[in-house]
């Protein structure tokens, strides 16, 4: 699988293209810094008619934690320390606990199958978040995510393919433009490799065949 993985990287690589406001090294849909500069290098002229943002801990993964294949429980804690308005060092401590009692390890990561367990885990034991259960989504669209995120719930966002390639982030906002024609939606990220905000571009990873959209969220609600 891990050799698999690594073929449909390299073609994913080969077949994409850096553009204007990503992160040196990035490609395709993942981590914008400039989502202005983006808009105006793939689709031209753009206009941005909506946006809403969370505000959550900033802190990458790298600098929270020495342990491997953590995206998911970095993701988890940030979501419960946004929530209850805690220190994400709390929440941390908490969700390694409860993933190391369902079977992670750091060669093979969180199995995804567990995340919602781990995230009900975090909200029965953290106060401030009773009456909260988690939720997941296979089968989604943009106005569903984005009336979670209307609702000042952020997600996490599992994907398969391309630049974050099985690995998990947190959803904590939007940015719509009107192009011609069309609008395109990126969603607002902490994608737990570089500091701040990132951007990503969800009409791009809905459309492009060789992502096929294969993704999956959980939250808290």
């Amino acid at each position: 699988m891990a050799f698999l993985a690594k073929l449909l990287d390299k073609y994913y690589r080969k077949h994409s293209k850096h553009y204007a406001g990503q992160e040196p090294g990035a490609y395709g849909y993942a981590a914008i810094v400039v989502s202005d500069a983006y808009m105006a290098d793939r689709y031209g002229r753009a206009t941005l008619i909506d946006e809403h943002q969370l505000t959550m801990d900033s802190q990458t993964i790298g600098a929270l934690t020495k342990v491997n294949r953590t995206c998911s429980i970095v993701a988890s804690a940030r979501l419960s320390a946004f929530l209850d308005q805690s220190p994400i060092e709390a929440s941390l401590a908490k969700a390694f606990d409860f993933a190391r009692k369902r079977f992670f390890n750091p060669h093979i990561g969180t199995i995804p199958f567990f995340l919602s367990s781990i995230l009900n885990k975090l909200a029965k034991h953290t106060k401030g978040l009773e009456g909260y259960r988690a939720h997941a989504s296979y089968v989604w669209n943009f106005e569903q995510i984005k009336g979670i995120l209307d609702k000042n719930l952020p997600l996490i966002m599992n994907i398969m393919q391309g630049y974050y390639a099985n690995h998990s982030i947190s959803v904590c906002g939007y940015k719509c433009y009107k192009t011609e024609g069309k609008v395109i939606n990126l969603l607002a990220v902490y994608d737990g490799w570089h500091e701040g905000v990132r951007y990503l571009d969800l009409s791009a990873f809905e459309k492009d065949f060789r992502v096929g959209a294969i993704a999956s969220f959980n939250w808290l609600a």
